[in-house]
Order: C-alpha cells, then sequence, then structure tokens
C-alpha cells in the first residue's frame, strides 16, 4: 500500500466462518473487525515494522473457525509499504523556543517567521527551553498557512499528568477555531471544533491519558478539507470538514484547563513549525 493511507481487506471462506489474529511479528499494528482486516496508514520514511527490520514489510497471521469448531490452516498475510513522492515543502514558520527562562511569547521572533501574538492569557519560556501557560486559556498565533496544503506540528511534553495542549487551526476569534492534540477533559488525542470553552470533536478521538515525562510528537497534515492528525508519526485520527469550510486560516498553540501550570506541571510544547506544500 501506499504511505499515508489506511490499509484494509477482506477476509473470505467458503462457509461461515469466524476470524481471528494469531499471531504474527507486526500483529498489534493491524485490526480486526467481522472480516475486515485493517491497519493505519503508515509514513515511508519512519518504518515501524518488527518482521522485516524496518523495511515497511508488516506481517500477520490470521486463522478461521467454522460452525462446528473445526479451525483452518494459518494464513500469514503481508503488506508492503511503498514510498511517494511527495509534493516540495517549505518551512514558513518554525520556533524551538530556545531563549531565557521566564521571557514572555507574546511578541517574540521565533527561529523563522513572523512574531509570535498571543490573544488570551499569557506563555512563557521554561527553564527547559519549552512554551507554557502562565495564565490559562491561553491562545498563541504563529503564522497564517499561504497554501490549502499544509502541516503544523508540535512536541508535546507532559511535565506532570495534568493539562491540555492543543494545536491550533483556522483561527477566526478568541472563541471560534479549530483544534488538535492533547484534551486532558476527555483523556485523548483529538481533532476538535473550539466555540468559547466547548470543544466538539470531530472523528474519532485516540484514548490515552497523560503520563508525566512523556514526549509525543504532534502532527496534523491538512489537505484541502481534510484534517489528520498523526502522533509519533501514526495516524490517530481524521475528519473531511464541510464543503465551505475555511482552513486557510491562522495557526498557533493553545494551552487550556484548570490547574495551575508551571517549569514542573502541566503540559508544555516545544518545537512548533509550519510546512507548507
Amino acid at each position: 500500500m501506499a504511505e499515508n493511507s489506511a490499509f484494509s481487506t477482506s477476509l473470505t471462506a467458503n462457509e461461515t466462518v469466524t476470524w481471528a489474529i494469531v499471531g504474527g511479528a507486526d500483529a498489534s499494528a493491524f485490526a480486526l473487525s467481522g472480516s475486515t482486516l485493517s491497519m493505519a496508514a503508515k509514513d515511508f520514511e519512519t518504518p515501524q515494522d518488527t518482521a522485516d527490520n524496518g523495511t515497511n514489510t508488516y506481517s500477520v497471521t490470521v486463522q478461521a473457525t467454522d460452525t462446528a469448531g473445526n479451525v483452518s490452516t494459518q494464513q500469514t498475510i503481508t503488506v508492503t509499504v511503498t514510498d511517494v513522492a511527495e509534493a516540495t515543502s517549505t518551512t514558513t514558520f518554525n520556533d524551538t523556543f530556545t531563549g531565557t527562562a521566564g521571557a514572555s511569547i507574546a511578541a517574540r521572533a521565533p527561529d523563522k517567521g513572523a512574531n509570535w501574538s498571543v490573544v488570551t492569557g499569557g506563555a512563557v519560556l521554561t527553564a527547559a527551553g519549552r512554551a507554557r501557560a502562565t495564565t490559562r486559556p491561553d491562545t498563541a498565533i504563529a503564522a497564517t498557512p499561504a497554501s490549502a496544503n499544509f502541516d503544523v506540528s508540535f512536541d508535546a511534553y507532559f511535565a506532570s499528568n495534568v493539562g491540555t495542549i492543543l494545536g491550533v487551526f483556522a483561527y477566526a476569534s478568541t472563541s471560534t477555531f479549530k483544534v488538535f492534540g492533547y484534551n486532558g477533559s476527555s483523556n485523548g488525542w483529538i481533532i476538535g471544533d473550539n466555540s468559547g470553552t466547548t470543544i466538539t470533536n470531530r472523528g474519532t478521538p485516540k484514548a490515552y491519558t497523560s503520563v508525566a515525562g512523556e514526549t509525543h510528537a504532534v502532527r496534523l497534515e491538512v489537505r484541502g478539507l481534510t484534517a489528520t492528525l498523526f502522533i509519533d508519526n501514526v495516524q490517530a485520527t481524521s475528519y473531511t470538514f464541510a464543503t465551505g469550510t475555511t482552513l486557510l486560516a491562522p495557526v498557533g498553540l493553545r494551552f487550556t484547563g484548570t490547574a495551575t501550570e508551571t517549569d514542573a506541571t502541566g503540559g508544555h510544547a516545544d518545537n512548533f513549525r509550519l510546512i507548507e506544500y
């Protein structure tokens, strides 16, 4: 299958059977629902298979059981992820949050791109070289993509297992925009619509509970009206917005929740980047 595309196939038999995954070096990468075997999209440049030592070949073993309890011979299914020529990309905004601890993000000059603009709340640099909120909710705007095809990404670091750290896209006002990333209120990786203080999930959230000390690479791919969220280069969820939806609007970061955030608590952000195609 081509990279960045999900795999799905129907398992067939000449009688009524129940299918099961019974093994394979990459069994955990596959899902089985009835007779439909599937695997989430994979990135060719970041292979995760173990069957062939990172060569983009994923293997799983399945077996069928009929109504009388007879089992079939085990079958090994191998899926090879192929490379796709990707469009030329340009990094138009990048910030590694290097600077003096306690320095405000407001009007900060990034490594590349125009200055940050904090539109609600407040955010500062941590001693470890990340961004965190001082006043929640905090929304900081970075840049506006010029292309309908773009990636916006950051590293989410959990100083403690409390905190919501989200990317912002399609920013329209201080109360109306879209978000992606970790929502501590619902314990999951999400794509959503923010209206006031309410987030409405779009697509199916990926369950996750934050763990203190963990860092996760968060990347949103926007291709026209389709937004796909990747966590550590694995697809977590995807959603196609309705025709007429404006996604070509400012992107940034959002820290929210009720807990007081310090260098030692909450969710922090690092390595924020906007790449356009």
